[in-house]
């Protein structure tokens, strides 16, 4: 990935779209339109999941939380710097990663390995993925009837599910 800083948020979204083609498609949202998946959590609501969880208030975690809402879908470390400088933030790549591994030991950030080295970062939220393998497009989507079934399975086993990821990776039916 180049190192280049990208003037305006039209040059690094047409930069990203050749990284991960493809927005994240959440039911009744058009693509490309951004939210936090099912939650719709706010600035302040995250920052208060910060707060309750031990993590002191910054302008540089505000900024990446903001970028995790609004900016690119599952950015890596490097696109959401670079999302961050585009918009005239001042902030180093060392600073999102420590900020970014923070979040996630807190619970308030999840990191995915979609095939790839890099960590995607995403709000954690309740929802599956499904990764088009021929795009790379990541698709959101929540099922209550895989929920449910998955819930079913641990306590027929005996067990009670405290997390879970599912990761469905598929082509388009031609």
């Amino acid at each position: 990935m180049s190192d280049r800083i990208y003037a305006n948020e039209l040059q690094l979204q047409q930069r990203w779209s050749s990284w991960t083609p493809g927005y994240r498609q959440v039911p009744g949202a058009s693509r490309g339109v951004r939210g936090v998946t099912m939650d719709d959590l706010s600035l302040a609501e995250l920052e208060s999941r910060c707060q309750q969880r031990g993590l002191r208030s910054s302008a540089n975690l505000r900024d990446i939380l903001e970028a995790l809402i609004a900016g690119p879908d599952h950015p890596d470390a490097e696109t959401l710097h670079q999302w961050l400088r585009s918009r005239g933030r001042r902030v180093s790549l060392t600073t999102v990663y420590r900020k970014l591994s923070h979040l996630v030991a807190a619970g308030v950030v999840s990191a995915h390995h979609f095939g790839s080295a890099k960590a995607r970062y995403e709000i954690t939220a309740a929802h599956d993925h499904l990764i088009d393998i021929s795009t790379g497009r990541i698709i959101e989507f929540s099922e209550p009837r895989l929920n449910a079934l998955e819930e079913k399975i641990a306590a027929q086993m005996g067990y009670r599910i405290v997390r879970k990821r599912v990761a469905l990776y598929a082509v388009p039916i031609e």
